[in-house]
C-alpha cells in the first residue's frame, strides 16, 4: 500500500513524500527491521526507472553488499546494475561519499577492488556536482546517518540539491527527478540541541545553520533546506518504514554503519560525546577495539576520575592504538559507559567531559591540545562556532552556554514543523 502526500512550498519546489506500508513487519520482539533503502525502492518503484539514466549516490550500508556482488547475468558488472537495467533503466552511474563504496576507508576514494566503475564525490564543490549530474534523469540518494550535524554525508546531499537546482534553472532540460530514500537518525529522540552553526564557520563538514544535534532525518532536513532556500526541485522523499523518534528505536532498529569507526550502536552513542576530540591531539580511540568509547593520552592520570553524571560513567583503562600518532604505545585512557539512557545527555556530557580533560591535563601544560588549520581552530570548524571553545576555556556551565542558542533552536524547530515526516 502506498500513501503519497505532496507539499508545495511557494512556486519553487514540489516534495512528494512516499510512505511504504507493508515494507516492514513486526516480530514478536517488537523489533522493527529496516531493509536496505535501495532494495525497497527497487521493489516498490521499479516502474519509475523505465527509459531513464539513473545516478545512485550510496554506499554498501544502505544498498546492501549482496547487490554489489557479480551479477547472475555476465552481461552486467554487478547485481545492482542487473536489477536496475532489468527495471528498464537506460544506464546506471554509482557515486559514493566519504569512506568509499564499502564504508571501510578512513578517507576519500574507492580503493577497494570492485568490478564496476564508481565515482567518488568526496569534498566535491557544487560545480563538480553539476558535472556529475549532467545526463542523469533520475538521481537516487540512499545514505546512513550519524545523528549529528558535522558529517560530510549531509553536506554532500546539500551540495547535490544545490547542483540540481542550478541545472533546473538553466531551462535546458527537465528537472532531475530526485528520490531521497530516508534512513533512521538514531539521535532524533534527543530532539534539536547543541550549538548552532554560524555561517562564518561553514565547511565541508557542515554548510547549514542547524543545531549540532539536528533531531531530524536526512529526508526532513532535505525538505527543510530545499524549502527555506526556495530550490527548484522535483524531490521525492521515501519515509523509513516503522521509524519513530523515541528512545526505544535506538535499541529496536537495525543499524547500518556510516563509516568504519562507527561499526555498532555503542560506538555511535560514544561518538556523540567524544567527537570533539577529533580536533585535538588526544586519541579518540578510532584505532582501538572500542572506537570513540576510549579516550587516551600519555599525560592522563587516574588519581581522579571524571565525575559520574548525565547518565555516563568513565572508567580507567590502558590500550594500544593500532594506528595514528600513538600507534603501539600503551595509553592511559578513560572508557565511557552509559549507565542510564533516560538521563543520557550527550551534548551536555560532551561539553563537560571535554572541558574536564582540557582543564585538568592541558591547561598550563607544554603538551599541545588543539589542532589548527593555519589560523583556524579545528574545533571551531567541527562545532561550527568558536563559542564552544571559548566558553569551555572560561569554565562557563553548559546550562549557561545552551541559553545562547536557545532562541535560534526554538525558531529552527518551529520552521521544521511543516517538513516533519515522523
Amino acid at each position: 500500500m502506498l500513501l503519497k502526500t505532496r507539499f508545495f512550498y511557494g512556486n519553487w519546489i514540489l516534495v512528494t513524500v512516499t510512505i511504504l506500508m507493508g515494507g516492514c513487519h513486526r516480530e514478536s520482539t517488537r523489533k522493527a527491521p529496516f531493509m536496505e533503502s535501495t532494495e525497497i525502492f527497487l521493489r516498490e518503484h521499479s516502474g519509475t526507472l523505465a527509459g531513464k539514466n539513473v545516478c545512485v549516490f550510496t554506499n554498501a550500508s544502505t544498498t546492501g553488499k549482496f547487490l554489489l556482488e557479480p551479477a547472475i547475468d555476465p552481461a552486467y558488472p554487478s547485481r545492482l546494475h542487473e536489477i536496475f537495467m532489468e527495471s528498464g533503466a537506460k544506464g546506471l552511474k554509482v557515486m559514493t561519499p566519504e569512506h568509499g563504496l564499502f564504508t571501510q576507508e578512513e578517507d576519500k576514494g574507492n580503493s577497494s577492488r570492485i568490478v564496476f566503475p564508481v565515482v567518488s564525490v568526496f569534498n566535491k564543490p557544487v560545480e563538480s556536482w553539476k558535472r556529475e549530474l549532467q545526463g542523469c534523469s533520475l538521481f537516487l540518494i540512499s545514505l546512513p546517518d550519524s545523528g549529528i550535524r558535522p558529517y560530510t554525508y549531509r553536506t554532500d546531499i546539500v551540495r547535490a540539491l544545490r547542483a540540481a537546482d542550478a541545472i533546473a534553472r538553466t531551462g535546458k532540460k527537465e528537472k532531475i527527478e530526485i528520490w531521497l530514500l530516508d534512513h533512521p537518525n538514531f539521535a532524533t529522540w534527543l530532539g534539536a540541541r547543541g550549538t548552532m552553526t554560524e555561517k562564518s564557520f561553514y565547511s565541508y563538514i557542515g554548510e547549514e545553520e542547524i543545531p549540532f544535534f539536528p533531531g531530524y532525518t536526512y529526508g526532513e532536513l532535505a525538505g527543510f533546506y530545499a524549502g527555506q532556500n526556495r530550490l527548484s526541485l522535483d524531490l521525492h522523499i521515501v519515509k523509513a518504514p516503522g521509524f519513530r523518534k523515541t528512545l526505544d528505536i535506538f535499541a529496536a532498529f537495525d543499524y547500518f554503519p556510516p563509516s568504519p569507526s562507527l561499526a555498532d550502536k555503542r560506538s555511535l552513542a560514544c561518538y556523540w560525546v567524544t567527537i570533539y576530540f577529533e580536533s585535538t591531539y588526544v586519541d579518540e580511540g578510532r584505532f582501538s577495539r572500542d572506537p570513540f568509547c576510549v579516550i587516551g593520552h600519555p599525560s592522563f592520570r587516574f588519581d581522579e576520575l571524571p565525575p559520574e553524571k548525565n547518565g555516563v560513567k568513565w572508567e580507567p583503562v590502558v590500550y594500544q592504538p593500532f594506528g595514528g600518532p600513538f600507534r603501539g604505545r600503551s595509553l592511559p585512557a578513560f572508557r565511557m559507559e552509559i549507565l542510564d539512557w533516560e538521563t543520557f545527555q550527550p551534548d551536555k556530557e560532551g561539553y563537560e567531559f571535554f572541558t574536564y580533560i582540557r582543564n585538568r591535563f592541558f591547561a598550563g601544560s607544554k603538551n599541545p591540545f588543539y589542532k589548527k588549520y593555519k589560523t583556524t581552530y579545528a574545533l571551531d570548524t567541527l562545532v561550527g562556532t568558536d563559542k564552544f571553545r571559548k566558553y569551555s576555556e572560561m569554565g562557563i556551565p553548559y546550562e549557561t552556554v545552551s541559553l545562547f542558542t536557545r532562541d535560534k533552536t526554538k525558531k529552527f524547530v518551529l520552521d521544521m514543523k511543516k517538513y516533519e515526516l515522523y
